[in-house]
């Protein structure tokens, strides 16, 4: 009887030290949370206004490139040239968008972090996309060509017909049967 009585004694004692450990550590994320929420009340105007830079950047860049295009229409014949220079002009302003949007937020370090491995991402992800880049370089070749324009007729790859659309990484045509034919630019 008495060994029993010791037994129960100490899983009461085991229960009472399990119920204060849930106690600390529901304290303890308490507190986290609490300190979270602090410190997002804080920097609520910071961020507040990088979303702000992030909205004007968006559209400060679609108005870029709507500029770039007019601007380059009467100086280069080709519409996937004119679109290829407004799109690289609009993209160089959303991530100017999105640096000064990080340093409002005092990501400095972050900052820094994301440009010093920009250069080994850039390589790795060269690598992995070979195919994809292929098609692409191809494209922005295709795009500077003066032989191959929209509306040309040509043949290629044993197809023949008007070219609807030059993008980056496909080539589209319109056959005389009115097929459209999609090939990888790296093909042609």
């Amino acid at each position: 009887m008495m060994i029993f009585l010791l037994e129960a004694a100490a899983n009461t004692g085991k229960a009472a030290a399990k119920t204060t450990e849930i106690k600390d550590s529901g304290k303890l994320i308490w507190d986290q949370l609490a300190g979270w929420y602090n410190s997002f009340i804080a920097h609520l105007p910071n961020i507040g206004i990088a979303l702000l830079v992030l909205i004007i950047a968006y559209f400060v860049s679609r108005y870029v490139d709507k500029g770039i295009q007019k601007l380059l229409q009467s100086k280069v014949s080709q519409a996937s040239v004119r679109r290829l220079a407004g799109k690289a002009v609009a993209i160089l302003v959303v991530l100017g968008g999105i640096f000064i949007a990080m340093s409002v937020l005092q990501l400095n370090d972050v900052v820094q972090g994301i440009i010093a491995g920009a250069g080994i991402s850039g390589l790795v992800i060269g690598l992995a996309l070979q195919g994809s880049m292929s098609n692409v370089i191809s494209g922005i070749i295709l795009s500077f060509r003066k032989q191959v324009k929209v509306g040309d007729w040509i043949e290629t790859s044993d197809f023949s017909g008007e070219v609807m659309e030059i993008q980056l990484d496909k080539f589209i045509l319109k056959q005389a049967d009115n097929n459209i034919v999609i090939f990888p630019n790296k093909t042609i």
